[in-house]
């Protein structure tokens, strides 16, 4: 079973994110900040992190790629209409490997997720 943490201050989207993936027989683990996860990641090493984007602003993921470079992250935002190609190509330089803006449809959000593991598997 594949093991993804959710990473959001919204306890609405957290449960959102945890029923779509035990749903899809993922292991889903709710955190609450940048701290915890930076802790919770001594001890554990997840299939993919899934994080609101505004944690980027903490540096966060620079830090999770630094030290776990395979490790994918998927970064949600409510940022409206964005050109995706800017937003990917900003967010990428700070260790994201995917964005998804939010609302965002259950069957598109386990594509990506499968999509990035599966990327991950392939690499290592």
């Amino acid at each position: 079973m594949k093991h993804v943490i959710i990473i959001d201050e919204d306890r609405d989207i957290q449960a959102v994110l945890n029923s779509i993936l035990v749903e899809a027989d993922f292991f889903s683990e709710i955190l609450g900040d940048a701290a915890e996860l930076m802790t919770r990641l001594n001890n554990v090493i997840p299939d993919l992190i899934i994080s609101d984007i505004n944690l980027e602003e903490s540096g966060v993921f620079t830090r999770i790629k630094a030290r776990y470079p395979e490790l994918k992250i998927l970064a949600l935002s409510s940022r409206g209409r964005i050109r995706s190609d800017l937003l990917f190509e900003t967010h990428l330089r700070n260790g994201i490997d995917a964005v998804m803006l939010k609302p965002f449809k259950k069957q598109e959000l386990i594509e990506q997720i499968n999509g990035l593991i599966t990327a991950a598997e392939k690499r290592s």
